[in-house]
């Protein structure tokens, strides 16, 4: 089994899929597998794979079952395999997951440049590169064209909860240009150590949690990551493309945030807002939510408000997080078993 699974969920994405995977062919670093779970698409996602990468793995299923579920499916083959190769004496010291979403296109020399920074380094549990904004060619291109504008540089964690991606809407420059630890990567392209991905089976029974669906699942893995003590790279010379559909600035003020909101539609703000809140009742501490609680109430308040003015369809995602409470109680408690980081280590990536 190869030292990278790369896993691809597709869900109606051949238009991008196509980049995607002819960035995956022309990496400089070959010892990679790519495994795509396809959600039902009717678009023809499975074709442009199967042309372009006849060599993928590629698992169907015969309806939506989420982002989080099909992201465990292609998890549980590559422990498989990896389970298989140890067995057979096949084994590598260092191995990862690479989650990356359809509309990426990496640099080629991505894979190499990212793994290649946390080898031997046993205590980073994920890494990150440097995404940056990519925008469809126009009918007279043959490529797309590639920005300058920084998408992703890692997670950030705000007192109010609030999770951001570092630098987002910015223009690359020298604040982005050196490796840090970050709080987490962003899911459109993260790479997990194979070590931490079973860490986070053990201590919470899942990698991604199957309740959040899609959306906040990145900010759950990365929250729990660093409750079992695991750390996070951004490495810079790491360089990829995103075609993003959501987002937008790091710094957004109000008024952005409602724009945002308004853009988006009501199935992805329900999402967004009821795992927003399941995921703090799984992950924070109820010190650093009275620590931050002037903070937290300011963001939940101002939230609730423009929820019931500008998009009173997203009111059920409440409910529906209220329903499911008590489940994410009991994955909270087996989490708290395992937990190395302290509340206090945990806040200082509040800022």
């Amino acid at each position: 089994m190869a030292r990278i699974s790369v896993h691809i969920v597709a869900w109606n994405h051949a238009r991008v899929l196509r980049d995607a995977v002819e960035s995956l062919r022309a990496q400089t670093f070959k010892d990679f597998t790519l495994t795509v779970v396809d959600n039902a698409s009717s678009d023809g996602s499975v074709d442009v794979v199967r042309a372009g990468f006849p060599e993928a793995t590629v698992l169907r299923n015969f309806k939506n079952l989420g982002f989080s579920h099909a992201h465990n499916q292609a998890v549980e083959l590559a422990r498989n395999r990896w389970a298989d190769d140890d067995k057979k004496g096949r084994s590598s010291i260092d191995r990862y997951v690479l989650v990356m979403n359809p509309d990426i296109i990496l640099q080629p020399d991505f894979l190499e440049r990212l793994a290649g920074a946390i080898d031997g380094r046993f205590e980073i549990g994920s890494a990150c590169g440097k995404l940056l904004k990519v925008y469809p060619r126009l009918e007279d291109e043959d490529e797309p064209r590639r920005s300058e504008m920084l998408d992703s540089a890692g997670l950030r964690m705000r007192r109010d909860r609030r999770a951001a991606d570092r630098g987002a809407g910015e223009h690359d420059g020298p604040a982005y240009a050196a490796p840090v630890e970050v709080f987490g990567p962003s899911g459109a392209l993260a790479l997990y150590r194979a070590e931490a991905v079973e860490a986070l089976r053990e201590a919470d029974g899942e990698f991604y949690d199957e309740d959040l669906f899609a959306y906040k699942e990145d900010v759950d893995a990365a929250w729990r990551l660093r409750l079992l003590g695991w750390k996070s790279l951004y490495v810079p010379d790491a360089t990829a493309y995103h075609y993003r559909g959501t987002g937008g600035s790091e710094k957004a003020g109000v008024i952005e945030l409602f724009k945002r909101r308004l853009g988006r539609s009501a199935l992805v703000n329900r999402l967004s807002t009821r795992n927003h809140l399941l995921v703090l009742a799984k992950n924070d501490d109820w010190t650093n939510r009275l620590l931050h609680l002037p903070w937290i109430l300011v963001h939940e308040i101002g939230k609730f408000l423009s929820t019931l003015v500008l998009a009173p369809r997203t009111l059920g995602a409440y409910f529906e997080a209220l329903a499911l409470l008590p489940k994410m109680w009991r994955k909270r408690g087996r989490l708290r078993k395992s937990r190395k980081a302290s509340p206090k280590e945990i806040r200082t990536w509040f800022r």
